[in-house]
């Protein structure tokens, strides 16, 4: 998909960018019941990832020492809590702490997008 027609029209194409989900898989060696995972990468998809500047986002990025994001998606791209995704670009981790079919556009709008929020997060080795 090209990013000229992403969102309508290329209203906000210069904005979105190559990024990835990460899928989790189960990996259980030694048979036991303590279940270990490891991600790889899955489906890939544009967004926008917008760090959050809000006074009180600042001071929850102050306790957790972990900055908190928008991200935009084209609507029906379907994002949930949990779900972990990263930017091609950079490597950024982000866990996606809410779910775009909340915040989807309605049909007749001309810009076809959703959004939900999302934390910075270290895959786990």
């Amino acid at each position: 998909m090209s990013l000229i027609d992403y969102a309508g029209a290329g209203v906000l194409r210069d904005m979105f960018e190559p990024c990835h989900m990460m899928d989790r898989i189960s990996a259980n060696p030694n048979g036991t019941f303590d279940t270990k995972y490891r991600y790889q990468q899955g489906a890939a998809f544009y967004a926008m990832l917008r760090k959050d500047s809000d006074p009180a986002i600042r001071v929850a990025e102050a306790q957790t020492g972990k900055g908190m994001y928008t991200v935009v998606v084209k609507r029906g791209v379907s994002l949930k809590h949990g779900d972990v995704i990263r930017r091609d670009s950079d490597g950024l981790t982000l866990a996606v702490t809410g779910r775009t079919l909340d915040w989807e556009a309605p049909d007749m709008s001309t810009i076809q997008i959703a959004k939900t929020t999302a934390a910075e997060w270290e895959i786990p080795s």
